[in-house]
């Protein structure tokens, strides 16, 4: 899904792409421009590391 600049060899992982939603989405950096998808938020809150 987020791999658009990693195939084009823009970056080397998708985290490192300031204008995907992939941080907002997969990290839950706060945005102004993008909210998260309600897949997302319907996964919970639950980290597991």
């Amino acid at each position: 899904m987020y791999l658009g600049a990693v195939r084009a060899g823009m970056v080397s992982d998708p985290v490192n792409y300031s204008f995907s939603s992939y941080q907002i989405n997969a990290l839950g950096k706060a945005s102004n421009l993008c909210l998260p998808h309600e897949e997302y938020l319907s996964l919970g809150d639950l980290c597991i590391k």
